[in-house]
């Protein structure tokens, strides 16, 4: 699959600068900034995803459910949120990387399930990048 175009790119870092500013503004009214790992905890979400929705050198791109719960969450200027709703709108009309799981393999996970099919079920563990152990 291909990568997000330039608009769509452009959208999603701009929509990460949007959710990096409504965080780093959070901390007001003598409250102080959530930590990601106690927000991504409040989101339902881990907290390495968090910092990359928050990261515009990234490309992952916060769902809008995660941005409405980032929006009300942090308490983010009302009109914010119609245009964090557009940015999200236009960093998905992009074409999308498929997650992980329905991507093709690479040669090197072909080789290692070749090497499994090999010695049948003589495999006691085989470490993603590391070596095979027979039991």
């Amino acid at each position: 699959m291909t990568g997000p175009t330039n608009s769509a790119r452009d959208a999603g870092r701009a929509l990460a600068e949007l959710l990096r500013n409504w965080w780093e503004l959070s901390a007001r009214d003598g409250r102080p900034k959530p930590t990601q790992q106690s927000l991504a905890g409040r989101l339902g979400i881990d907290q390495t995803t968090l910092s990359r929705y928050l990261n515009p050198q990234h490309p992952s791109t916060a769902p809008l459910k995660t941005v409405e719960l980032l929006h009300t969450t942090l308490r983010a200027p009302d009109a914010d949120l119609a245009r964090a709703r557009t940015l999200v709108a236009s960093a998905a009309s992009g074409p999308q990387r498929a997650p992980a799981r329905l991507r093709r393999a690479t040669p090197r996970t072909g080789l290692a399930l070749l090497a499994v099919l090999a010695l049948g079920g003589g495999i006691g563990l085989l470490a993603a990048q590391g070596p095979v152990i027979r039991r």
